[in-house]
């Protein structure tokens, strides 16, 4: 399921929660920091949390604004290369960065939730993302989705196509990786031979 993350201030919290179940009714997951475990090592989780997801939303008051956190978490996302959405709940001078990115005002009764779900899906269609990797050699066939999707970094993936990435399926054998994948709603397949490199999005 596609994941968005929400960041907020705590005192913002019913404002978090409002767009977390509107996002639920459309099939989003929604992720939070209020997610994160005893004993997790916090920054590290919200960074993972932040490459997982399709888009980050900031639910901008004066408070967030001021907010060493909020600030990190929408920076890491534009560092990584993760579409953020700015909503306007109080009126607040954004942060030169964000003052650039079309927000959603959310400060009248009107609510402009279908802009949002559609900002959200145009962020999920132009989302480089890894369906499926194999590693072959003959009939031997090992699935290395997961090990594809490590390597990518700010929705892009530069990796050696070779043995000590993906492992010996078979020995002495010639391999290839096939992999399929989509990026901006486009469902292709990719095939590079042992020692090549992978490349996406081309």
């Amino acid at each position: 399921m596609r994941q968005v993350f929400i960041s907020y201030k705590c005192e913002d919290l019913e404002l978090a929660k409002l767009v977390e179940s509107r996002l639920e009714v459309e099939d989003f997951k929604v992720w939070m920091d209020g997610e994160i475990h005893a004993g997790t090592e916090w920054r590290k989780e919200i960074d993972k949390e932040i490459k997982k997801s399709i888009a980050l939303i900031v639910i901008m008051t004066p408070a967030a604004k001021e907010s060493e956190y909020v600030t990190y978490e929408w920076a890491f996302a534009c560092g990584a290369g993760i579409r953020v959405i700015p909503l306007m709940f109080e009126s607040v001078k954004l942060h030169p960065r964000l003052e650039v990115l079309q927000y959603r005002d959310f400060r009248n009764d009107d609510l402009p939730w279908g802009e949002l779900i559609n900002d959200l899906y145009d962020a999920e269609s132009s989302q480089l993302t890894i369906h499926h990797a194999v590693w072959a050699a003959k009939d031997k066939w090992n699935d290395v989705t997961c090990k594809v999707n490590e390597e990518m970094s700010a929705g892009n993936l530069d990796m050696d196509v070779c043995i000590d990435t993906l492992g010996e399926p078979a020995k002495g054998e010639r391999k290839m990786l096939f992999v399929v994948y989509s990026y901006q709603g486009k469902v292709n397949l990719e095939r590079i031979e042992e020692d090549g490199k992978l490349i996406l999005p081309k």
